[in-house]
């Protein structure tokens, strides 16, 4: 068994390995996923569920070979307990972050007792004697062999061919319903909802797909998951509907009957249009009616949050939620510390987002405060997650944090931006809502709970510094509470209209993009993998490579790391230099000229 988990996993290597590069959403484990349905326990020993034979036979093995192989046998129960732990995980409220293997939901993972039940009975049952096993041999053979034989004579005599040719079959209605699409469109995507349609448009078209398992499934199969969740399935987000249009460049998408439950709200989105041609057919096509490019500049707000994978996801499905996308606020994902954040978002972060235990060094925390501040953008931390026996440093607003428990919102707010009873429940799984807080304030207190703050903030620079207690993203994404998330949102300042616009760019071949910018960040709508690499290309001609940086649904942001500002700075520093070195060689500087004197006329001229 051991063994031939090390062959999978070596077989395996590729995307498991590969998957620690792709960030939230190709990570295999550690995602918050709240929703996942629960498991029915009748499947366990139902006779029409697999565990019924795959559970209680290996079982029995296990306990009957207790005494004879000890540890195989316990190795055994040890992995049939696991996928039954795995199975009803959420039924006893188990964090996803700690047991979720993402993208197979534990209520469908019956099958895999089948396989581990198969396995640990094979590794405990006892060897058969020559003449049994010769029988099961030749019997095994037989069924085989007749099953065969039947199979043969059942396909002949099965009447219907699926001649795919065929006018009325689905995949010629499926094509003629694609047949508006400009299957020569390198500057936009399509999201086919059917495998049928997805095949026949790969076959006849160039136009990229968003059901593309190499781009997307195999590197953000979560993000993907996501993706199609939001378009399809009711209710649905006008603007979290639009982020995803934005953020994959999807101009045109289809509705087929495998999947209708959401198509009425789509048709009700004043963006989205039906193409008539379609309208009474298998498969509709529906068209976004401002679409953006797969490669894009965009000048929106850019806010970096500074967190982990976990930190990260739950933070950009709030952003997007609201609607963050490239015409709007792109997010920003640095996995390190603040701490470390590197120069080219440094001078250009609008605003950072810190989720958690993530300012790094001190000394280098600080003053990277002080540049971000410098150049007006502004600071939240979120401390919800923190010890509540935590202090913190200066310059930020509070001296340590406390413990506050809540069993409602009794809030007020400084400049009255929420009531009280805008908040959703304060509870989590039956308890009072509980996080830590902000204590000792140092600044304003913007958001106070029962008397105890909440949001502390203070003036810093051109800048302003944030505390943000009470778990309150938490809650406002788990909650999904509109008001919730747009009053927490906005400290982090106002997201633009419309910052995004195609530059002039060339799809090269599928490995390679020419993309010419002014210095505005370039957004370059495929998943982020570590083998990509940018260059910048001056106008003299010399070639600099600049990073990649982590943006959106894990997608791409390029930022040319030779900023304007910076070389600016340099220049003036350079020419302070100069005309310093110039003044020292003089004799005298900085004195006032001798007065002139004053003429007198004489009277008698």
């Amino acid at each position: 068994m051991f063994a031939l988990g090390a062959l999978s996993f070596l077989l395996a290597a590729q995307p498991i390995i590969s998957s620690v590069g792709f960030g939230v959403g190709g990570t295999i484990l550690g995602v918050d996923r709240p929703e996942l349905g629960y498991s029915d326990p009748s499947e366990l020993i139902a006779p029409q569920y697999t565990g019924f034979v795959a559970l209680l036979v290996p079982a029995l093995v296990v306990v009957l070979q207790l005494r004879r192989r000890f540890w195989r046998a316990v190795g055994a129960g040890v992995g049939l307990l696991g996928v039954v732990a795995y199975m009803f995980a959420p039924n006893l409220h188990v964090p996803t972050r700690y047991y979720y293997i993402n993208g197979i939901d534990p209520a469908t993972a019956i099958y895999f007792l089948a396989i581990v039940g198969g396995l640990a009975f094979a590794a405990l049952a006892p060897s058969l004697p020559g003449g049994i096993r010769r029988v099961v041999y030749v019997g095994t053979t037989a069924l085989v062999v007749v099953n065969a034989i039947l199979g043969v004579q059942a396909m002949y005599a099965f009447q219907f061919v699926n001649d795919t040719s065929l006018p009325t079959a689905t995949e010629q209605i499926a094509r003629r319903s694609l047949a508006s699409v400009d299957g020569a469109d390198l500057r936009h995507r399509i999201a086919p909802l059917s495998a049928t349609e997805s095949v026949l448009f790969n076959y006849f078209a160039k136009k990229p797909e968003l059901r593309d398992y190499y781009a997307f499934a195999q590197l953000n199969v979560d993000w993907l998951y996501w993706a199609y969740d939001t378009l399809y399935h009711p209710p649905i987000n006008p603007a979290r509907y639009q982020a995803v249009l934005d953020w994959y460049g999807l101009d045109e998408l289809t509705v087929s009957q495998v999947d209708t439950k959401g198509e009425a709200d789509i048709a009700a989105l004043d963006f989205m249009r039906l193409d008539p041609d379609t309208r009474n057919t298998q498969f509709r096509l529906y068209r976004y009616l401002t679409p953006s490019t797969l490669a894009a500049l965009t000048a929106a707000p850019l806010t970096v949050v500074v967190a982990d994978r976990s930190g990260y996801d739950r933070t950009a499905r709030l952003l997007f939620d609201a609607g963050a996308s490239p015409r709007t606020r792109v997010p920003i994902w640095w996995s390190e510390t603040l701490a470390t954040l590197p120069d080219e978002l440094t001078t250009r972060a609008n605003a950072v987002l810190i989720v958690g235990d993530r300012l790094g060094d001190p000394t280098r925390a600080a003053a990277r405060t002080d540049e971000l501040t410098a150049h007006g953008a502004k600071l939240v931390w979120d401390v919800g997650d923190l010890a509540a026996t935590a202090t913190l440093p200066a310059p930020w607003p509070a001296e340590r944090l406390q413990r506050v428990v809540l069993d409602r919102w009794d809030v007020v707010d400084r400049g009255g931006r929420i009531r009280s009873e805008d908040f959703s429940a304060a509870s989590y799984d039956g308890e009072p809502w509980g996080a830590s807080a902000p204590a000792g304030a140092r600044g304003t207190v913007e958001l106070s709970a029962s008397g105890q703050p909440i949001i502390v903030s203070s003036a810093r620079g051109q800048g302003t510094l944030t505390i943000l207690g009470g778990n309150l993203l938490y809650h406002a994404q788990s909650k999904a509470n509109a008001a919730e998330r747009g009053y927490v949102l906005s400290f982090l300042g106002p997201p633009a209209n419309g910052a995004e616009r195609e530059p002039v760019w060339r799809f090269v071949d599928p490995e390679r993009r020419e993309i010419e910018s002014d210095g505005t960040a370039v957004v370059l709508k495929e998943s982020r993998y570590a083998k990509w690499q940018a260059h910048m290309v001056d106008a003299d001609g010399r070639v600099r490579s600049v990073p990649i940086f982590y943006a959106g649904p894990g997608l791409m942001l390029v930022l040319d790391s030779t900023l304007p500002s910076g070389w600016i700075a340099w220049g003036l520093t350079v020419l302070g230099g100069a005309i310093a070195i110039f003044l020292a060689r003089r004799e005298s500087v900085f004195v006032p000229a001798p007065r002139a004197s004053r003429r007198v006329d004489s009277e008698d001229e």
